[in-house]
């Protein structure tokens, strides 16, 4: 599920015919269990012009968290 959500916000995301930029998507899908997670990433990059946006869906048996990052290509 995680690489069929990835392809399709990749695929909608360049339908924004945002040009010059590379994207990265991460998706990581989870199941509830009364436990904690901690999700993060680094990335040296240009802080005027790369960009990423994130969102996270949670129910009561699973949780899931995409990420697109955004890096200018000169």
């Amino acid at each position: 599920m995680t690489k069929v959500l990835s392809d399709e916000i990749k695929e909608r995301t360049k339908a924004l015919n945002i040009e010059r930029y590379k994207l990265v998507v991460c998706v990581v899908m989870g199941e509830r269990k009364d436990q904690g997670i901690m999700i993060s990433s680094r990335a040296a990059w240009d802080a005027k012009l790369d960009s990423y946006a994130t969102f996270t869906f949670q129910n009561k048996s699973l949780f899931c968290t995409a990420s697109v990052y955004g890096v200018y290509a000169e």
